[in-house]
């Protein structure tokens, strides 16, 4: 694993990590570890929508106040890990909670897509109290 964004702040706390398969170079998603603890939740998703929404979420100004962990999964990667007993996540003993990403009609455009995702998962967040009430969350444009 290593730490893939550009936020100089998140990098150096070490926030923030690319997951690889077991065998090395295939990414399967992202890891973002808030400086609190709290629920360990699943975010799977396609590929491009997943990689929206991670860059959404590392982004935001209150990621050091985030309470638990979140693992964002892309599962277009999940076919080339499907091998009986093969354990993805050792260190997580359970997901307290999972989301999928909307898949949306091929009519709707990349940044609906996109909006819509950002917004599934940072409610899914919310809703499981992932966010202390002074973590500012950033807009949505």
């Amino acid at each position: 694993m290593h730490i893939v964004t550009g936020n100089e702040p998140i990098r150096a706390a070490g926030f923030v990590e690319v997951l690889t398969a077991p065998e090395g170079d295939l990414d399967i998603g992202y890891r973002i570890a808030g400086g609190d603890s709290g629920p360990t939740l699943l975010i799977v998703g396609a590929e491009e929508t997943v990689d929206v929404v991670f860059d959404f979420f590392a982004s935001l100004p209150g990621l050091r106040r985030l309470c638990g962990q979140l693992y964002f999964v892309k599962l277009d990667m999940l076919d080339h890990l499907t091998r009986p007993g093969q354990v993805l996540f050792p260190q997580v003993s359970r997901f307290d909670d999972s989301l999928f990403l909307p898949f949306c009609p091929a009519s709707t455009t990349p940044e609906q897509i996109a909006r819509q995702g950002c917004w599934s998962a940072l409610k899914f967040c919310v809703q499981q109290r992932m966010f202390t009430d002074d973590a500012p969350m950033g807009r949505l444009h």
